[in-house]
């Protein structure tokens, strides 16, 4: 669910853009509500995973405690990370379509290095490998607090959530001032 998130808010700002390019070119206006329309979406699906978890939860016994109020926050932190990184790509998807398709398989790696379907290893390789993922942290964090395991989150959590918010505003601006010259090129 976690993971899903992050994948889907990550591909969808190209693919918001990609799919509006006539758009984009014959019609004038804020060209990124768009790309919030498409945040707006990830959202949406993400709390519909939320919830449809919510029994499961109960099927396998876990309890029930006030740090899954929290978890919202964290999968806001997650889709933050996706949706600023894929904001920044997003210029550079719409000149090269392999850019698109190359964030596929780069997601493909990067959920087998993440702690998705195991918990991460505490050394050796793959440790190393998970201290230097910037994901791991916002993973974890989140997954601790729908299991109510971890309350206060590391200063590595607090670090990429300003990070994710670096990313966005930058995001923005690269877009804002890539959009002229990208809507020139796709009407040649």
């Amino acid at each position: 669910m976690l993971w899903q998130g992050f994948a889907e808010s990550l591909a969808s700002p190209i693919r918001q853009l990609q799919g509006s390019t006539a758009l984009l070119t014959k019609v004038s206006f804020p060209s990124e509500s768009l790309l919030l329309a498409g945040a707006l979406d990830i959202v949406f699906q993400s709390v519909v995973r939320l919830v449809a978890t919510a029994p499961l939860l109960a099927l396998y016994g876990v309890g029930w405690s006030w740090t899954l109020l929290l978890v919202p926050v964290g999968l806001v932190a997650i889709l933050g990370f996706g949706w600023g990184l894929g904001l920044l790509l997003a210029p550079f998807g719409l000149l090269y379509q392999d850019v698109e398709r190359t964030i596929v398989v780069v997601v493909a790696f990067w959920c087998l290095v993440s702690p998705v379907a195991y918990v991460q290893p505490a050394d050796g390789a793959l440790g190393t490998l998970h201290r230097l993922n910037p994901l791991t942290s916002l993973l974890s964090t989140a997954r601790d607090w729908t299991l109510g395991t971890r309350v206060v989150p590391g200063a590595g959590w607090l670090v990429l959530v300003v990070i994710d918010l670096l990313m966005i505003v930058c995001g923005f601006g690269l877009y804002r001032l890539a959009l002229p010259h990208l809507v020139d090129r796709m009407q040649s």
